[in-house]
């Protein structure tokens, strides 16, 4: 239920950025406790903490907020469903995409700094 609900409040926070980070590492969070694992548990936090500022680039992007929806939908779904298996491949699946947008912004940090609504539509 914790799982689901962060990520509930994620879809209804996307125009607060920070506040939609802030529902995006208790889902993390989550995960890791629900996995009975205090080393994993206490990595996650740390990891939470150190990648924030990362995070906060790319959750301007809509497009970069609703990746990840979906994919933390699929990790989920995938552990109600009882799947370790599938699981897996969905962080891993999650997680490469949220490297491919770190390292679109790392190619062009100018970009992380306008905050688009992901419709790519030309206002002129």
């Amino acid at each position: 239920a914790r799982m689901r609900d962060a990520i509930d409040a994620m879809e209804a926070m996307r125009a607060d950025p920070i506040v939609l980070i802030e529902h995006d590492m208790r889902f993390h969070q989550a995960v890791a406790s629900a996995a009975s694992n205090q080393l994993m548990t206490g990595v996650m936090e740390t990891l939470t903490r150190l990648l924030y500022h990362k995070r906060l680039q790319t959750v301007f992007d809509q497009k970069n907020v609703d990746a990840a929806i979906r994919g933390h939908r699929d990790i989920v779904d995938a552990i109600e469903r009882g799947d370790a298996l599938l699981a897996k491949q969905m962080v891993v699946a999650h997680l490469s995409e949220t490297l491919r947008n770190w390292e679109e912004i790392e190619c062009d940090p100018l970009r992380s700094a306008t905050p688009t609504t992901g419709d790519n539509q030309d206002d002129g």
